[in-house]
């Protein structure tokens, strides 16, 4: 298996899992799941628009890349739970020529 099939065969597993822990079989959300990911969405901050400030009224660039790599792990989270998984699944299969 090539390196980038072993990759896509990682990435395939841990989606998996992240949709076994999060998902019913039918797709839809366990209910303790909806607890969590709205829990991490509000910790997150994904739905906050306004950028932090500083006391004197300016913008704070520590605290706004802090922010952004909040969100970027929840939209990690989302993307594994949410992403079709055809493509990871055509990258896993080994070409016969």
């Amino acid at each position: 298996m090539s390196n980038r099939e072993t990759l896509a065969q990682h990435q395939l597993d841990t989606s998996r899992a992240y949709r076994e822990l999060f998902l019913e079989d039918d797709g839809q959300i366990k209910p303790a799941a909806q607890a969590v990911l709205r829990d991490l969405e509000k910790e997150c901050g994904w739905m906050v628009k306004a950028l932090p400030t500083a006391k004197d009224g300016h913008i704070d660039p520590l605290r706004v890349a802090a922010d952004m790599e909040k969100r970027r792990i929840f939209s990690h989270i989302k993307e594994r739970l949410f992403a079709p998984l055809t493509n990871l699944k055509r990258a896993t299969e080994t070409k016969l020529d």
